[in-house]
């Protein structure tokens, strides 16, 4: 199982909220998360170099915005 890193974008002091995601994203793609739409900013590889807590390998980092 492939895990996907979401880092969403805090505003005005709100600090980053991290999640993670069942399928790869594009950048430009919006993501729905807790009914709120985020933009995917950046995209990073990251197969070998991210792990969970688990230990289970990240596939991919996502930085959010939101919409």
């Amino acid at each position: 199982m492939s895990l996907y890193l979401l880092v969403m974008r805090g505003r005005d002091g709100v600090p980053d909220e991290v999640r993670y995601h069942d399928r790869p994203l594009r950048v430009g793609e919006a993501v729905d998360v807790n009914g709120k739409l985020w933009l995917v900013a950046e995209a990073e590889d990251t197969t070998g170099r991210l792990r969970d807590p688990s230990g289970a390998s990240i596939t991919a980092r996502y930085v959010c915005q939101r919409q």
